[in-house]
């Protein structure tokens, strides 16, 4: 292996690390300008930079809206947090896929590395720290909450078994994973795994089963164990309310008052109705970057107050006419430039924003988008 190599595995691991500082180090700063060191450093090292023009068109498309934007926000303490982070992680994480291009296998290992000892760190707090079991008895930890610990878990199976294709990485990561989920009992992130698998094994099931390592009776022998394994599971929920109640239940029965006022099946098509409501006011420029609250309450606040669904969000805030053009340029790259399995984490990410989170902790989409886009000049 050569420095190149290594290089690209230490800027994975970099890229992995607030992870760790999260649940570590809750007050440290400056976690966030990580791509963007990582981005400057690629610049220096590279000997030739190769942008695309779809994706400097892209780039700009964001940056003249996502300012127009801000100028007519309120300005609200979350609205300038939001166009800061834009800014200053959004768009560089979208050059730094790109710009890691064909070396994304060794980076994306430094990364899984690095995410191994996160893994380890959260079995570590699970089983030695009870007080870190809070909000109906899931895991938070530093600044890391359930939902981001779940998603975290979640894409480093996919990066392990779908980029890198190791059988043991895969099953150690598997094997640490399984209680993180269980315990972080966040349905968005499994969810969306689950789909993502099921899109790659439809895909690619052909090239599977054609390989020498691949066993067709142990497949469907495996495939008859797991159905009765799972009817008896789905049987016995009853004996386990955890898993009934974060895992099979849209919003938990012991959710009141306000918990069940802002989940989602009372936002989402509280949210839709407004939108349809204003659809003059939405369509060309939306109501300003981090204003979502001035639609669904009436007034600005300075809080972190976002739907939980990107495409809710992306409408309310940056406009129809963006949010369209938007999803017209993901949709085309991922089908003329989707040849490689990078599209398979994308899909995770686009899934898993639809259920949590606002486009700030969805900064995956635009790296993941900009490792694909490599070949569209």
């Amino acid at each position: 292996m050569d420095k190149q190599h290594k290089l690209y595995i230490f800027l994975g691991f970099l890229f992995g690390l607030p992870n760790i500082c999260l649940g570590l180090f809750p007050n440290f700063k400056g976690l966030s300008l990580i791509p963007l060191i990582i981005l400057t450093i690629l610049f220096f090292i590279k000997k030739k930079l190769l942008i695309p023009r779809l994706v400097l068109f892209f780039f700009l498309f964001i940056l003249f809206f996502v300012l127009i934007s801000f100028l007519i926000s309120s300005k609200s303490e979350y609205s300038i947090y939001k166009f800061e982070m834009i800014l200053i992680k959004i768009l560089p994480i979208l050059f730094l896929g790109l710009i890691i291009g064909c070396k994304i296998d060794f980076f994306l290992k430094g990364y899984v590395f690095c995410g191994f000892f996160f893994l380890i760190l959260i079995l570590f707090f699970v089983y030695t720290k009870p007080n870190i079991f809070a909000a109906n008895n899931r895991i938070y930890i530093g600044n890391l909450n359930p939902i981001w610990i779940s998603r975290i878990t979640c894409e480093l199976i996919l990066v392990a078994g779908v980029i890198l294709k190791n059988r043991t990485i895969t099953f150690i990561i598997l094997l640490l994973s399984t209680p993180i989920i269980y315990f972080a009992g966040s349905k968005g992130p499994l969810l969306s795994l689950l789909i993502v698998y099921i899109i790659y094994f439809y895909s690619n099931f052909s090239t599977i089963t054609a390989t020498n390592n691949f066993n067709k009776k142990y497949f469907i022998v495996l495939t008859l164990i797991t159905i009765p394994a799972l009817l008896i599971l789905l049987n016995n929920l009853q004996s386990n309310q955890f898993i009934t109640q974060r895992f099979f239940r849209f919003v938990p029965d012991y959710a009141i008052g306000e918990d069940y006022e802002t989940s989602r099946v009372v936002v989402w098509p509280r949210t839709l109705g407004l939108i349809i409501s204003n659809l003059d006011r939405l369509f060309l420029l939306g109501l300003g970057i981090g204003d979502f609250s001035l639609l669904y309450t009436g007034m600005i606040s300075n809080s972190r107050y976002y739907p939980h669904n990107i495409l809710l969000e992306l409408i309310v805030e940056l406009g129809i006419l963006f949010t369209t053009i938007l999803f017209i340029f993901v949709i085309y790259i991922i089908k003329n430039f989707g040849n490689n399995n990078n599209k398979y984490l994308l899909y995770f990410f686009i899934i898993n924003s639809m259920f949590s989170g606002d486009i700030i902790l969805n900064e995956f989409i635009f790296f993941y988008l900009g490792t694909m886009a490599i070949n569209s000049n």
